[in-house]
């Protein structure tokens, strides 16, 4: 996992080509000015903005993990906590699912780590990075969400 300011992208171009342009993308997008749904950009990279409500706990998700695709968590006005872990140090509890591209884990012992992140920062989950997203900083409230999905070279 990789989380930083969205001006200091250029430091993890490289990567991969396709992960390049969707930073490169991040870094000239207004995503506050992007409507809510799917918005795909060009081959491999595609950008969700949904409205949700941040959860109090972690107990109260699942842990994700994904194989065909690098999330990037860009952060919104209200902000969220992500956790996240090696998805083998977890137990899964949905198998993976091709279609939706991602399988489902309970973390069960101690480990892994968390990032909070707010506008102006991000955060790239790789296949192997499980992440639980979406979790209040303070108290539950509304949050505007943006995850750049960016195919695996």
């Amino acid at each position: 996992m990789i989380t930083d300011k969205v001006s200091e992208y250029q430091r993890y171009l490289g990567i991969s080509e396709r992960l390049d342009k969707a930073l490169k993308l991040m870094a000239e997008t207004d995503f506050a000015a992007l409507s809510t749904g799917h918005h795909e950009f060009f081959d491999g990279v595609a950008i969700n903005v949904f409205e949700t409500e941040t959860k109090l706990a972690a107990a109260d998700s699942k842990w994700e993990a994904h194989r065909d695709y690098i999330d990037i968590h860009v952060g919104g006005k209200t902000g969220e906590k992500i956790f996240y872990r090696h998805r083998d140090d977890l137990k899964e509890v949905t198998p993976y699912d091709a279609e939706a591209d991602a399988a489902y884990y309970v973390n069960e012992g101690a480990g892994g780590g968390a990032v909070t992140i707010f506008t102006g920062d991000f955060a790239i989950c790789f296949p192997e990075d499980a992440h639980l997203p979406v979790i209040a900083v303070d108290q539950p409230e509304q949050h505007r969400k943006t995850v750049m999905k960016v195919r695996v070279d």
